[in-house]
């Protein structure tokens, strides 16, 4: 392609394989929130069993 041709490309859609990676970025980020709250409540009140 030359610079006029790469100038006038359009596109950029939204895929579905964007939108999974996306989602499950955030359900990892989500995941290791609640491990990492549900080890700190365990460590504040001393409940370790």
């Amino acid at each position: 392609m030359n610079c006029q041709e790469l100038l006038e490309t359009e596109g950029g859609a939204i895929t579905a394989t964007l939108v999974n990676a996306i989602i499950s970025g955030v359900q990892k980020i989500f995941e290791f929130g609640r491990s990492v709250g549900s080890s700190l409540g365990r460590f504040l009140t001393h409940r370790f069993c």
